[in-house]
């Protein structure tokens, strides 16, 4: 409301002017969610610009450093990080991202309190009204349990049930990847042998007396040959009487004596 004044000053009335700002308000309040929102976060949230400054932050980021939001603003990273880090690490990531990637990785880190962490980090491009990249939007997420849990069914779907060993599936990728590198040309990988161990009339074992007893035969026999494990020499239990072995190396002869301390260790031997 405004008053309306004559020319000797006196009110003649009042104008008054009206407009709808329910867009506004409706807009104004969504930005006071997404806000509330993103501070509530669990995820370190951050926009860091092309000078590697702090452009927002949530939080959880700020309270990582010990830091209030307010006072990460406008700070460059290589303070938080570290300079070695910095110019190692993150400032080849965030180049990457100003030139329009997406990425996504793991890495190690050390939270506060001083426990390691495995943090999931996603980069994204920050772009202006024009579409213009200014800068990098990034998310951290803890997300060791989840990589441990990932590596425990994984080995768990690599492993024999019933001796520990490493099973079929895990064989042929051994297998694949020496020959995807052999393809390749690797010279780290000079050659390597395959040695397939068959175990002659073990149904009559199971037959005789019981599964049960033809299972811990078996557990025997893979206790044994597991003591061949090593960096060079990989043993897996491919079958149900049948056992594999991947030497590394192209020594031959180093191949026939691991064969002939396989078939020594078995000689005359009562399980």
């Amino acid at each position: 409301y405004q008053p309306v004044r004559g020319s000797n000053n006196a009110v003649l009335g009042v104008a008054a002017f009206g407009r709808d700002i329910t867009d506004l308000k409706r807009a104004d309040e969504a930005l006071r969610m997404y806000k509330s929102v993103i501070s509530q976060m669990s995820d370190r949230i951050f926009i860091i610009n092309r000078e590697f400054l702090y452009k927002l932050t949530n939080e959880s980021n700020a309270r990582w450093y010990g830091h209030t939001p307010m006072e990460l603003m406008g700070q460059h990273v290589a303070e938080f990080v570290g300079a070695h880090r910095f110019e190692t690490e993150v400032r080849p990531t965030l180049e990457r991202c100003f030139k329009g990637h997406t990425l996504e990785y793991d890495f190690e880190d050390v939270e506060p309190g001083g426990r390691p962490v495995i943090v999931g980090a996603r980069l994204e491009p920050f772009r202006d009204g024009d579409g213009e990249i200014e800068g990098a939007v990034v998310t951290l997420r803890d997300v060791t349990e989840t990589r441990r849990l990932s590596e425990r069914l994984e080995r768990l779907a690599l492993a024999d049930d019933l001796t520990g060993l490493a099973n079929r599936r895990a064989f042929e990728t051994w297998l694949d990847t020496r020959l995807q590198s052999l393809a390749q040309g690797d010279v780290a990988l000079r050659g390597f042998s395959v040695v397939f161990i068959d175990l002659d009339d073990f149904k009559i074992v199971n037959d005789t007396v019981g599964h049960g007893a033809g299972d811990r035969f078996l557990s025997g026999i893979a206790e044994r040959l597991g003591e061949f494990g090593s960096d060079t020499v990989h043993v897996a239990r491919i079958g149900g009487d049948e056992f594999g072995m991947v030497i590394d190396g192209d020594d031959r002869e180093n191949a026939r004596a691991v064969c002939a301390r396989v078939l020594a260790m078995f000689d005359g031997h009562n399980f």
